[in-house]
């Protein structure tokens, strides 16, 4: 029933608003503190949302993390990390490629480690999951404390069967952030 008015109220517009008030997305030091690498927006808006929508995708609330990304967007159309994500939450196939295509478009003005993300999500989109592999890689050796680099490696690590590997990078992640 919360699944179907979830999905009526959000077509209706208002429910946007009705999730940004929403005590269950309030931020904690857990939800900054995880990322260990730039966040790349001049807008405060923008970045707020941003990590309202990483808070409500850690505890699997994706309609809601969603939401919170393309609010995000909405707040700095160049903040590609955000379009990812965005992405990476898609309710459709359609959704996700275009949210990755904007990603790419803007990816320029990314962080490093955003633009690894957006390359790594192309990647997989194009089926080359040795070549994400290593972009995921790189994305660990250049941030080794950020256990969202972890995480995103080990992803790609289990899309591979690697599920030694994928265990040692999880448990990589939760070392450097264990409430993670």
């Amino acid at each position: 029933m919360r699944s179907a008015l979830t999905v009526l109220f959000a077509s209706v517009g208002w429910y946007a608003g009705a999730v940004a008030q929403d005590p269950r997305s309030a931020l904690d030091p857990i939800t900054s503190a995880v990322m260990k690498h730039p966040i790349t927006t001049s807008s405060a808006a923008a970045r707020d949302h941003f990590l309202r929508g990483q808070r409500e995708l850690d505890l699997a609330r994706f309609i809601d993390a969603n939401v919170h990304f393309k609010q995000a967007v909405a707040a700095d159309p160049n903040f590609a990390f955000a379009y990812l994500n965005v992405a990476n939450t898609a309710n459709s196939l359609d959704e996700f490629k275009t949210n990755l295509a904007q990603a790419e478009q803007h990816a320029a003005g990314a962080s490093d480690a955003e633009r690894l993300q957006i390359q790594m999500a192309r990647q997989g989109f194009d089926n080359d999951v040795v070549g994400q592999l290593a972009l995921g890689r790189q994305l660990v050796a250049k941030y080794p404390d950020s256990p969202r680099a972890w995480l995103a490696l080990a992803g790609v690590q289990g899309a591979l069967n690697y599920n030694a590997e994928a265990r040692t990078s999880i448990a990589k992640a939760l070392a450097l952030a264990p409430r993670l």
